[in-house]
């Protein structure tokens, strides 16, 4: 079913260039072999909405977002942030699709994150939705899913926890033939800025 945009919800998924954030070695990955809807379906406990492809509309967010990631995850890995160009309006206000927009920071929004962090592992509760657009859950959702799985926090304390205001917003590809309409642009090392090759497929 059709959403019923906002004209901030319009404004924002007519935005025709978007970012992934990720790492040296996962985009070898994704430039050899291309999107996969099911990239972090293992780790999708991980995730505010399940495994998918998530992207966002500023560069800037998005190299917050990775540097964040990997000093968190103490991770050895390089980071990158890869460019695509597509507009996902159409996506959310035709028929063809199924959509969920989250765009405020509300008990709906925490409750759908929480019961994706505890019980969507492996993606065995995966939803059912093709895309996701909505806000970032601002907290550490991992370190919160440890103290509620070790009775130190309540369901009621994580939740409020996760719905904390955020600026950066997302939007999750969970279909593979819309990730099959990505393609990369541009991508660049976010440690010293190097232009990768995107004329030539990985080893």
């Amino acid at each position: 079913m059709p959403n019923e945009l906002t004209a901030k919800q319009q404004k924002f998924l007519s935005n025709s260039v978007w970012y992934h954030a990720t790492t040296l070695e996962h985009f070898h990955n994704i430039h050899n072999v291309g999107v996969k809807a099911s990239i972090n379906k293992d780790t999708s406990d991980n995730t505010d909405f399940g495994y998918g492809f998530y992207l966002t509309d500023d560069v800037k967010k998005a190299e917050r977002f990775i540097r964040r990631l990997l000093e968190f995850d103490a991770r050895n890995g390089i980071p990158v942030i890869l460019e695509f160009k597509f507009c996902p309006l159409s996506w959310f206000v035709e028929d063809e699709y199924s959509t969920k927009i989250f765009d405020k920071f509300n008990e709906e929004f925490g409750l759908f994150v929480f019961e994706n962090r505890v019980n969507n592992k492996n993606g065995e509760t995966q939803h059912a939705y093709d895309s996701i657009y909505g806000v970032m859950s601002d907290s550490l959702p991992e370190k919160l899913m440890i103290e509620y799985r070790l009775s130190i926090k309540s369901k009621e304390e994580v939740i409020k926890e996760l719905i904390r205001p955020n600026s950066m917003k997302q939007l999750c590809l969970q279909n593979q033939e819309l990730c099959d309409i990505l393609k990369i642009s541009r991508a660049y090392r976010l440690d010293n800025r190097e232009e990768l090759n995107l004329n030539e497929r990985s080893i």
